[in-house]
């Protein structure tokens, strides 16, 4: 029986990255496969393994069409931070529940004091065109690109990659 090799997942492995260069880190990686993003959940897929358990037809249905990219992980921008950033894994659904609060605080973006959703997740939303598509992957690639261009900020805000946390 043929085993399936999964492709190592990216991981920035310097001790200190900015703000900007951590969104043209995520920008680059999701860039290198569009299958690699889906902003209808934080984290679709780690390693092969489903992470989205709705069990209604429409997910199942989504679940079973899904083509995965080499490395067989599928986030949103948010959780694409977080995976490049993570130094190791305790549990994928760790990951998953955390991804869109951390993102905020080393972007600088409002956390939803309601905890509906976090301020980064809304940014980069895209639900048209449809998630795993070259236009669902453009569409995220330019709200990125224009929320770069207006925070010349994120240049100077130096996070700490293993504490994901803001150092300057």
């Amino acid at each position: 029986m043929p085993t399936t090799t999964i492709s190592p997942l990216p991981r920035i492995t310097t001790k200190t990255i900015t703000a900007a260069d951590l969104i043209r880190r995520i920008l680059k990686e999701i860039s290198e496969d569009y299958r690699r993003l889906d902003m209808e959940t934080w984290i679709t897929a780690f390693k092969g393994k489903h992470l989205h358990s709705c069990d209604c037809k429409e997910c199942r249905v989504r679940r079973a069409s899904m083509v995965l990219p080499p490395c067989e992980t599928v986030a949103c921008f948010a959780g694409w931070g977080m995976i490049l950033t993570r130094s190791g894994w305790e549990t994928a659904m760790d990951l998953h529940g955390s991804a869109p609060f951390v993102m905020d605080r080393l972007l600088g973006t409002k956390i939803d004091p309601h905890g509906y959703g976090a301020s980064v997740g809304n940014l980069f939303e895209v639900v048209k065109p449809k998630a795993g598509t070259k236009a669902h992957l453009a569409a995220v690639v330019k709200k990125a690109k224009a929320y770069l261009a207006k925070h010349p900020e994120l240049e100077t805000r130096v996070i700490d990659v293993k504490t994901r946390t803001v150092v300057s």
